[in-house]
């Protein structure tokens, strides 16, 4: 089983993906775009064992069956979220995000030919915006263990 997590790339998805993987009792592989370019064979190899990814590359490009999970904030969400964490005026969080946004979307765009607007390749898409960290948790550990069983004939 492998799952990839993807969210807002102002969000510090590290914690959170590592606390899923060991959840799924699943292995967390941190791969940095100088792998990702050097190895495409990535994309189609088959994967062993339970794993867990984060990133949109990874999302977008891979091949294999994967559980692709995406966490979904508001603008509003994210722009607060900006203001207290980066000690900014909600029109300099504003201006922060919209900077970062643009400068990764054009580098992946660059780098991949992957448009992070699209959003058909995930599975699960949860508007984190007023959960907590155990409630989608909670969520995406049901989702992960409905399709596991959907995927093993319904047991």
């Amino acid at each position: 089983m492998i799952v990839v997590m993807v969210s807002d790339i102002t969000y510090n998805l590290d914690p959170f993906v590592k606390k899923l993987a060991v959840s799924l009792g699943a292995v967390y592989r941190q791969l940095d775009d100088d792998f990702l370019l050097k190895n495409t064979g990535f994309f189609e190899e088959p994967k062993q064992g339970k794993m867990v990814f984060a990133g949109h590359v990874i999302a977008s490009k891979l091949k294999v069956p994967a559980i692709k999970i995406f966490l979904k904030e508001s603008e509003e969400s994210i722009n607060n979220r900006l203001s207290i964490e980066k000690k900014l005026s909600l029109e300099d969080s504003k201006k922060y995000h919209a900077d970062k946004v643009k400068a990764e979307k054009e580098r992946i765009l660059k780098l991949y030919g992957i448009d992070l607007q699209n959003q058909d390749v995930y599975d699960l898409i949860i508007r984190v915006d007023n959960l907590d960290q155990k409630a989608v948790m909670s969520i995406i550990e049901k989702f992960i263990a409905k399709h596991e069983a959907m995927n093993n004939g319904g047991k």
